[in-house]
């Protein structure tokens, strides 16, 4: 996921393997990476688990005031806009060459309007922790991509953290404890839906590693953040009631300015600090905490219940994500040991 990344999108890629040089050049810094937080890397990692565990509530809330394909693309219209006014300061530079525009383009439609035009169309029919949880599998599709393409070695470990999270996955859509605001069918819908985006991600993330290294990261989510604000402008217009926003409240404003702002333009300049500054084991963690504090929001703010079976899939899930990122991190450290 991109710039939510709840968590997202290109971000991710520095945990999976990706190219690293463009995350020193955000910081202009050759230091040595940190392999304990200090109080300012705590205090910004603190930051990011709780404005992308929120995402989620927030996303929820707004879906009461706008339908979700313009929603989203409102959400990342803000997010470009605002990311241009800070892309002097990230010493970033545009492409010369039509192939990267070609490959910033495609993952703008596969990160960004396919991605978050399912997770917001399906998170109408999904509690918000339900939706953040199930979108935490998103890990797993860039494993097997990475094998398929034979970038990358399916190992046991990998494979059984895998068996056990899509054995939580199996729980979360079992009938009684996908709750929805429409049918039963529609909460399937919308919790596949979720898994789609997911996947979606899992395949962005797999052709930025193979296809993007020398883009720098700034320029690269600034570009898939306009293209897919443009795609879902058109999907929403298209077959949106677009009337809906004619009852804006200040309440619907701030969903989407938090989202484009808080949750995405600047998460993202932090994030990248983030991982520039310490290890990707502490990057890794954002995304098994994320999916717990969407959970309690949800259940605090919105009064949503999660169900004891339910309870036991989102344990399986984050703990198949765990043993899947400790086995990428152990590999990380070992390279770097040899290296």
């Amino acid at each position: 996921m991109l710039l939510d990344f709840e968590p997202g999108v290109t971000g991710w890629i520095l945990l999976w393997g990706g190219s690293k040089p463009h995350k020193l050049d955000m910081v202009r810094t050759n230091r040595p990476v940190c392999t304990t937080l200090s109080k300012s890397h705590a205090a910004v990692f603190v930051a990011l688990c709780i404005v992308w565990g929120s995402t989620w509530l927030v996303i929820k809330v707004g879906l009461d005031y706008f339908p979700p394909f313009l929603f989203a693309g409102a959400r990342f219209a803000v997010a470009s806009l605002f990311l241009l006014c800070l892309f002097p300061f990230l010493h970033a530079k545009f492409p010369r060459d039509a192939y990267s525009w070609g490959i910033m383009a495609l993952l703008g439609v596969l990160q960004i309007a396919l991605t978050y035009g399912l997770l917001f169309w399906g998170e109408q029919y999904t509690s918000s922790g339900v939706a953040a949880v199930l979108s935490a599998t998103f890990p797993f599709f860039v494993i097997f991509g990475s094998a398929l393409i034979k970038i990358e070695s399916m190992t046991r470990r990998k494979l059984g953290g895998i068996v056990v999270a899509f054995i939580g996955v199996g729980l979360m859509f079992w009938r009684p404890l996908l709750p929805g605001q429409g049918s039963e069918g529609m909460s399937l819908l919308g919790g596949l839906a979720i898994v789609g985006s997911a996947a979606s991600t899992g395949v962005g993330t797999v052709i930025v590693k193979q296809c993007s290294s020398r883009i720098h990261p700034a320029t690269n989510t600034l570009v898939q953040s306009t293209v897919g604000a443009a795609a879902l402008f058109f999907v929403g217009l298209a077959t949106e009631r677009y009337g809906m926003f004619s009852g804006l409240s200040v309440n619907a404003l701030a969903a989407v300015l938090y989202l484009g702002v808080m949750g995405s333009a600047l998460a993202y300049v932090c994030w990248y600090w983030l991982i520039s500054e310490t290890t990707a084991t502490t990057g890794s963690l954002i995304l098994l905490i994320t999916p717990v504090i969407a959970v309690l929001l949800g259940w605090l703010v919105l009064q949503e219940e999660l169900g004891s079976v339910a309870a036991v899939g989102t344990i399986l899930i984050l703990s198949g994500v765990y043993v899947t990122l400790k086995d990428e991190t152990a590999k990380g450290h070992s390279n770097a040991r040899r290296s």
